[in-house]
């Protein structure tokens, strides 16, 4: 039996595979949201802050400009961000928002963990195959 994987379904355009490993606490979860914004289409950025004013016991807190107003996002630090479950939510947010039938999903197949921007039947399709990490 042949395994279907992430990119038999979505298009390498609208998939972000990345170790999601964050070394540097606020920069690395920072570029993982640019990245993740960017993927969605979305025009959404982490404001810059000093070290010192985004990670605090444990946590990593970004000040996101999104869509005209600023919206924070707390994020329990780990080594590896995987799934980006907090940033994935305020994205799609704005996703249903603007009517967009997209949403940003975690994947994982034998060769790849990734998020991927995919439509509700690309959805469907990698649910069926045990592909989404919830």
């Amino acid at each position: 039996m042949i395994r279907l994987r992430v990119r038999d379904v979505i298009p390498r355009s609208r998939c972000y595979a990345s170790d999601f490993k964050c070394s540097t606490p606020g920069e690395d979860e920072a570029a993982i949201f640019d990245e993740l914004a960017k993927l969605a289409r979305i025009d959404a950025r982490v404001i810059p802050q000093p070290h010192s004013d985004t990670f605090h016991a444990g946590f990593v807190t970004l000040a996101v400009e999104l869509a005209g107003r600023l919206e924070l996002l707390a994020l329990r630090h780990a080594k590896y961000q995987v799934p980006p479950t907090a940033m994935l939510d305020l994205l799609n947010r704005e996703l249903e928002r603007t009517d967009d039938e997209h949403r940003l999903v975690t994947c994982r197949d034998d060769l790849t963990e990734a998020v991927v921007l995919a439509t509700s039947a690309e959805l469907m399709e990698l649910e069926s195959a045990g592909l989404v990490i919830a």
